[in-house]
């Protein structure tokens, strides 16, 4: 994705020996389109707890004003003595030992071994998650004969390669390369021997 990432994805793969390539829709908007579809997420933090699920509780009621669709809970924990946390996730109702185990099990997981010591929870976050309303994704016209011109391209000599604007792609429309598809926001390159097919949500998928 990316403005300039579609001219390039396809010759990219084809020096990494990688035989397939999906550019989704809006690829030039595409960062921008994932931050308005997030949901909205709240953070509250404490740090040091005595009692990691009366913090836990704590934090939630300083959130509820929000009126939050559910929450998350994280604790930072590390060893006794040890200079990193590792997040871990907290499930209802907290103790020590639960989030011992949940701890043990991770470290295990990416270092390879626990150590016979006491745990410190260093902080212990809340996130309230309210969900923001997502928009339908479309699927391309079924039939259609987009509009074809043509522009003079180089691949290791001058040919002709046809020009299509890809909001005129019928959903199952298969492309070969040498070609150009243009959107508002982005250019997308098929070299020669690669497919292009217009697939569900008119994602294109490359192929070679």
């Amino acid at each position: 994705f990316g403005g300039a990432g579609p001219q390039h994805a396809v010759l990219l793969a084809e020096e990494l020996g990688i035989g397939r390539v999906v550019i989704p829709p809006l690829p030039g908007v595409f960062t921008a389109l994932g931050m308005l579809m997030a949901d909205f997420k709240f953070e509250a933090r404490k740090a040091y707890p005595r009692d990691p699920e009366e913090a836990f509780i704590e934090l939630e009621s300083k959130l509820t004003s929000l009126k939050p669709d559910y929450y998350i809970r994280y604790a930072d924990v590390r060893y006794k003595g040890q200079g990193w946390e590792l997040t871990v996730p907290a499930s209802k109702p907290v103790t020590v030992e639960s989030i011992r185990r949940i701890f043990e099990e991770k470290h295990v997981a990416m270092y390879g071994f626990k150590l016979p010591r006491e745990i410190e929870v260093v902080v212990v976050r809340v996130f309230a998650i309210k969900r923001r309303v997502k928009p339908t994704l479309k699927d391309p016209p079924l039939e259609g004969s987009p509009e074809i011109s043509e522009k003079d391209v180089f691949f290791n000599g001058w040919m002709k390669a046809p020009v299509y604007r890809r909001d005129q792609l019928p959903l199952g429309y298969k492309i070969r390369g040498p070609a150009i598809i243009v959107e508002d926001y982005s250019t997308i390159i098929i070299p020669p021997r690669w497919e292009a097919v217009v697939e569900k949500f008119g994602v294109l998928e490359v192929r070679k």
